[in-house]
């Protein structure tokens, strides 16, 4: 245990919190710093839809409407819990060409309808992320829907991908999202 700073306050040493020289790093204070921290690439984006904010959730909570914005979706499979519960857990294969993958997706927030908030594990692929959807009820009665994904990566070849060409993950959350927008508007 240590005291930071005299304070009375106590915290066991992480070891991702020392150097070389055993001495440590501060840990991150704020909810930004801290995703800095864990997460080493986050993305934002966000779009308007013509639409009300019970209209955009309708068709975001209906499963069976999925493959509209998500290239690639096969199906869902309810693996534990209850539909949009926290701690619902889906096994989600995707094909896109020859790729093939799957995903394990975990509610982790619900405060519908204002956002949700979702672990994505790819399975056997070394990246995962955090996804948090948020909805926003514009006075015009159109619906401001904006995605914050922190991505992790735990494989070399993902590792590299991210830090060459960052910009393909940006465009992936933008595609789908124009994507839905298509889809709740038509």
């Amino acid at each position: 245990l240590r005291d930071e700073g005299g304070k009375g306050q106590t915290h066991l040493p992480h070891p991702k919190h020392q150097n070389s020289t055993g001495s440590h790093y501060k840990v991150p204070k704020t909810p930004l710093q801290l995703n800095a921290y864990l997460y080493p690439m986050q993305i934002n984006c966000s779009i308007e839809i013509n639409k009300s904010r019970a209209e955009v959730l309708s068709l975001f909570q209906d499963r069976k409407q999925h493959h509209h914005w998500h290239q690639g979706l096969q199906n869902f499979k309810l693996l534990k819990g209850k539909d949009w519960e926290v701690g619902t857990q889906h096994h989600i294969p995707f094909k896109i060409g020859r790729t093939e993958f799957v995903l394990l997706e975990t509610i982790t927030h619900n405060n519908l309808p204002n956002s949700i908030q979702m672990q994505v594990d790819t399975l056997g692929k070394g990246i995962n992320n955090t996804m948090l959807n948020k909805f926003t009820e514009l006075d015009s009665g159109k619906t401001f829907y904006e995605v914050e994904v922190a991505y992790t990566f735990t494989s070399w070849p993902m590792k590299l991908m991210a830090k060459l060409m960052p910009g393909m993950f940006k465009k992936q959350v933008q595609k789908m999202l124009e994507r839905f927008r298509t889809a709740v508007e038509n």
